[in-house]
Order: C-alpha cells, then sequence, then structure tokens
C-alpha cells in the first residue's frame, strides 16, 4: 500500500473514531426515508437491534448482606472448655503455667471448628427493558459493587452499555426525528442528496433514461429514472 493510500486509511480512520454513535431500533431505522439515512450518516455511525428485551434501565436496586462472619466462637467455646476440665481435675493441684496452656491448646482445637468468613452479597434488580415490561434479576456475588440506578444494561448480563440504547429515540420514530430535528431539516437533507447525485451520476449502471427531477424546494436536477425515485422526487416532463 502506498504512502498516499495509507495516508487516506489514517485520516479515514480518524473521522470514524471522532463520529459518534447511534443505537436504534432496526425499524425506526428501516422507517426512515432513503434522503434522511444519508443525512444522518453523513454525521453519526448507526448501530440497529431488533430485540426490544435485550436492553433495559435499572430502576432499583436492593441489597442483602448475607456474609457469613468468623467471630471466634468455637475457639473461645474450646478454650473455657478445656479451662474447665483442668480445674475439675486439678482442683487440689492446681498450676498457673499448666492452665495457661490448656487454654491455649483448648483455642486451637475450637479453631479449628470455626468456619473461615464468606463474604456474599444478594443484588436484587428491577429492570425496564425497552418494550417497557418490568422484569427481576437475583444476582449473587461476593463483592459488594453493583450497578447504580438509572444505567442502562443488557439485563442477561449485567454488562453496562450507553445509555443511548435505553433513550426514548432509539425504539420511537417521532421522538428520533424530534432529537435529529429531521422535520426543520428538509433542505439540507435535499441538498446532501443532491450533491451525492452528482457526485457518482457518473459511476450508475445501466442508465438507460435521462430525467428532469423535482426535489423539494431545492430545484431540479437532470439525473436517472431509479435516482429520482429513490430520493422520492417528482419527474417533470
Amino acid at each position: 500500500m502506498g504512502l498516499k493510500n495509507s495516508l487516506i486509511l489514517f485520516i479515514f480512520s480518524i473521522s470514524l473514531y471522532s463520529m459518534e454513535q447511534i443505537h436504534l431500533q432496526k425499524n425506526v431505522w428501516d422507517s426512515l426515508s432513503e434522503a434522511e439515512k444519508r443525512y444522518i450518516e453523513k454525521k453519526y455511525i448507526i448501530s440497529t437491534f431488533e430485540n426490544l428485551k435485550e436492553y433495559g434501565k435499572v430502576l432499583d436496586v436492593q441489597i442483602l448482606n448475607k456474609s457469613y462472619y468468623n467471630n471466634g466462637s468455637m475457639q473461645k467455646l474450646g478454650s473455657s472448655f478445656a479451662q474447665l476440665k483442668y480445674l475439675e481435675n486439678n482442683f487440689f493441684n492446681y498450676s498457673a503455667e499448666k492452665h495457661l496452656d490448656i487454654a491455649l491448646l483448648g483455642g486451637i482445637v475450637g479453631g479449628l471448628l470455626d468456619k473461615p468468613t464468606e463474604h456474599s452479597y444478594h443484588f436484587r434488580y428491577t429492570i425496564e427493558l425497552l418494550d417497557k415490561s418490568i422484569i427481576i434479576k437475583n444476582v449473587y456475588l461476593k463483592e459488594p459493587f453493583y450497578i447504580s440506578k438509572g444505567l442502562c444494561i443488557k439485563p442477561e448480563t449485567l454488562k453496562l452499555v450507553s445509555n443511548n440504547f435505553c433513550e426514548e429515540s432509539s425504539t420511537s420514530l417521532t421522538r428520533f426525528k424530534e432529537k435529529f430535528n429531521l422535520n426543520n431539516k428538509k433542505i439540507e437533507i435535499e441538498k446532501i442528496v443532491i450533491k451525492d447525485i452528482e457526485k457518482n451520476r457518473a459511476k450508475v449502471e445501466n442508465v438507460t433514461t435521462s430525467v428532469k427531477c423535482k426535489l423539494g424546494t431545492s430545484g431540479i436536477i437532470r439525473t436517472s429514472l431509479k435516482k429520482c425515485n429513490l430520493v422520492k422526487g417528482i419527474v417533470i416532463n
């Protein structure tokens, strides 16, 4: 690959990296006109999904600490029991040194019966899916870290995703057009389409007819019948 091609590829990669990514339901994307799609694709990277149950927002999270903490109870019991037995059997032959040894030995034996500390946390997530249904997901972990309310996740794995997935504009055509002000940018959208048509006119294959095509308020251009129909133009005789 030549230096020029490498430089072009590098610049293209940088431009893609800097573009914001939009996530929306496939039905919403498919409902846009070809002109609107071109306008959006000039500025954003599009990612579509179909399953509305695939993403959801955390509405609430409850945490129950089910950890077991070793308080040394068996060690204490073992030490006390050993001392009691020593005193019973050596009341008239008492030795403070032996008493201490017996107490330590009893504590060691009792400590072997102590259950080690085990951390366990029960998280109960209330999640609203994109289809507005509510589900409850129970998770058990050894760490007390949890996902905060209001964040967007994949409920199946509890993996955090962009909050863009959970915005109303991702599943509503009306909200999507409002968010990107598409209804008020018809002229700008038409100009982008016209520019693309003129740029690619020479590359259009199997062009058999050339027509005058009127695009909204942007004037009349000469292009193929196929392109005119594609952008919902009006053929002028």
